[in-house]
């Protein structure tokens, strides 16, 4: 028997503002069934033969959605909504255990203000039988799908926010129902992907940034908007002299041609940076700082193109902005292909052509404000996003996403491979939850692009180790933004070689199921992540995201499976029928890996354990001086007399063997139940490993 996971219901706004408290759903009496059902598995829904125009909110249509039983869910949506700028780096995972909890949400709880439920655009829960669901509302090139709570009610509704006749079939949603939650996201994306065309694609389809394999740092958490030639040359001078090897320099926000914040020109502001800004990328060379970025607003800057910009050869592709009530008068994009490329082969080629080698292209989902009341804005949004990849793909410039979360944005990733996955990092405040909002962000963003964690203070010492880790098993950028010479550079060593190329993971790391679907700012449980390395090692680090209580970390033998959750291309989850052992990285100790184990951590502290499966009597977990040390390992082979492995770079190698080893090369340490370290000296050449025994 085939059983319902969910009705949609059509529903008919009237008016010009979703006023949902004014409504009476129960009133409704056309409705439309759709069965959504455990053996049906996934698929997309579409809304056919549309002819209507949008009401005055830029909605086409609007319907509720009737939740399946479940034992708990997570629904994602920026706390903020988007007349707050910055709304497109706050989208983050709001948990419940019930229909009516989720509808009561927006009661203050002890973390992030979730004051906004609107803009929802992920939902996932887990089933009574132990399987999961999932609701994916789809971006096309012309209109967008997101979801809301209002009266008790889960919404979704398709806008264009325009004010043009919307005709044809447009893809309201993808689902999929799946036995883990890493499928549940991997095949609600396939399934989108199949239904609007690759307006994105997946994360394995795309290049990733070449920069960001190494250490950088970034400007902007130390010196905000007070950069100047000056700073700056003695910061990246900095650089080039620490010991510490970094490799890129990011100038962020700070330098822009602007009149009353109102972008004139994409070049700089005269009186910080009077010899331009080719002084700084000549800075660059082939052993320290080999590459350098620049941040660059999406929009040309909030507020928009001045109306006396000294653009001239740009002015035909602009249209008069709709002044609003932190903007003036301005210029803003015309709604055809031909002006966003226009816009953005300026932009971009201005970065090309003074040095730089990336952008960080930032306040993205602040365009779905300027274009309101166009004829459709979705698609204008659409062709300059669009255009930004191409054009970034054709002059071979790195992109880095920010406040780009919002599904209109991350729909039209179609080139690019790496996107901040929460909030900034600040300095003045403890940023545990920051890191929870990244790791759940990564379930739904995880097969579309790597996350980005922000920088971070390697000299604020309560938190530097934890967020340090928390990026490692991000798989994505590492990059401090604290003054040059007080950087902790012990901070730095357990993630790089000495060449500052970072040893990064196979996947974006992501939540245990039990992390995803558990609150850890609030309840006394630990927020554990796991991401696959190398040699089927998987690494799972803990962290106590409390400040004020001791919490408990427990691992599984089950949990070795999800590692395999978002490699691609999928080769399914890893077998939990192989023999493993697990190595605690931070107590350098381990044991066979049969039963779970359980480790406190106190506030504000982190665990690191390394799962490795066990051939013929050995197993390999890794440099022993760097977190993901498996993923200098090259190759294995095993037999019951004699392990042989290569490394990509020398080093400590901690190993597990049924007896013990000998090595004609190297001294050996026993650690104890197994467990050894091998004492090969560090440096940047491969060595070749043999064991006997």
């Amino acid at each position: 028997m085939k059983t319902s996971l969910m009705t949609i219901k059509p529903f008919t706004a009237l008016g010009t503002a979703f006023l949902f408290s004014s409504c009476t759903f129960a009133s409704l009496d056309s409705r439309l069934e759709l069965q959504l059902c455990v053996g049906s598995g996934s698929g997309v829904h579409f809304e056919k033969n549309i002819s209507a125009l949008p009401d005055g909110a830029g909605a086409i249509f609007t319907k509720i959605l009737v939740l399946p039983s479940f034992k708990r869910g997570l629904y994602y949506r920026p706390y903020s909504d988007d007349t707050i700028w910055a709304a497109g780096n706050r989208v983050e995972a709001v948990h419940f255990y019930s229909a009516e909890e989720l509808a009561e949400i927006a009661e203050e709880k002890c973390k992030l203000p979730e004051g906004n439920m609107g803009m929802g655009n992920f939902l996932i829960l887990e089933l009574p039988d132990g399987r999961y669901f999932g609701i994916l509302p789809l971006v096309s090139p012309r209109a967008a799908a997101e979801m809301d709570v209002a009266e008790g009610q889960l919404f979704c509704r398709l806008f264009t926010w325009g004010t043009a006749r919307a005709e044809g079939d447009y893809p309201l949603f993808a689902y999929a129902t799946a036995n883990d939650p890493y499928s549940v996201s991997r095949i609600c994306w396939e399934q989108a992907l199949s239904a609007i065309g690759h307006t994105t694609r997946l994360r394995e389809e795309k290049d990733y940034p070449e920069p960001f394999n190494y250490l950088g740092w970034c400007s902007w958490e130390k010196f905000k908007w007070n950069i100047n030639e000056e700073n700056m040359t003695a910061a990246i001078k900095g650089l080039k002299n620490h010991e510490v090897p970094f490799r890129w320099f990011l100038l962020d926000d700070g330098y822009l041609d602007l009149r009353n914040k109102q972008l004139l020109s994409f070049g700089v502001d005269p009186e910080k940076f009077p010899n331009g800004l080719t002084p700084l990328t000549k800075l660059k060379d082939e052993a320290t700082i080999k590459w350098m970025g620049i941040w660059r607003n999406f929009n040309g800057i909030n507020r928009g193109v001045h109306k006396e910009h000294t653009m001239a050869h740009l002015q035909e592709h602009f249209v008069a902005g709709l002044p609003g009530e932190h903007h003036n008068e301005h210029w803003i994009l015309q709604p055809n292909a031909q002006a966003s490329e226009a816009f953005y082969s300026e932009m971009v080629g201005h970065s090309k052509g003074n040095g730089f080698d990336f952008v960080k292209v930032d306040f993205q989902s602040r365009a779905i404000g300027l274009h309101r009341g166009s004829g459709n804005s979705v698609y204008q949004i659409h062709l300059r996003n669009q255009a930004l990849g191409k054009i970034c793909d054709e002059m071979n410039i790195g992109l880095l996403h920010c406040i780009a979360q919002y599904n209109l944005n991350f729909f039209n990733t179609h080139y690019s491979a790496l996107m901040r996955s929460g909030e900034d990092y600040k300095k003045e405040i403890t940023n545990t939850a920051i890191v929870q909002q990244c790791f759940d962000n990564h379930l739904w963003m995880g097969p579309i692009v790597w996350g980005d964690l922000d920088s971070f203070y390697s000299s604020k010492d309560d938190e530097a180790l934890f967020l340090s880790l928390a990026r490692a098993i991000s798989g994505g950028p590492v990059y401090p933004s604290d003054d040059p010479g007080k950087m902790n550079p012990s901070i730095f060593q357990p993630i790089i070689y000495s060449d500052g190329r970072l040893l990064r993971t196979l996947a974006p790391g992501v939540p245990l199921p039990d992390s995803i679907f558990s609150d850890s700012l609030c309840d006394e449980s630990a927020e554990q992540i796991i991401a696959p390395l190398k040699q089927k090692v998987a690494a799972i680090a803990s962290f106590n995201l409390r400040e004020d209580t001791m919490v408990s970390a427990t691992i599984s033998p089950a949990d070795y499976a999800c590692a395999g959750g978002l490699i691609q291309p999928y080769e399914g989850l890893w077998s939990v029928s192989v023999d493993t052992v697990i190595y605690d990285w931070f107590a350098k100790s381990g044991r066979a890996f049969i039963k779970p184990i359980e480790k406190n951590l106190s506030a504000l502290e982190c665990a690191l354990h390394l799962i490795a499966p066990v051939q013929n009597g050995w197993a390999v977990i890794g440099r022993s001086d760097k977190y993901m040390g498996a993923m200098a390992v090259e190759s294995v082979e095993a037999d019951s007399g004699r392990l042989t492995l290569f490394l990509e770079r020398a080093g400590p190698l901690v190993i597990y063997a049924e007896s013990e080893p000998t090595s004609d090369e190297y001294s050996i340490a026993s650690l104890g139940n197994g467990f050894y370290e091998l004492q090969i000296p560090a440096s940047d050449e491969p060595v070749s490993v043999v064991l006997k025994r």
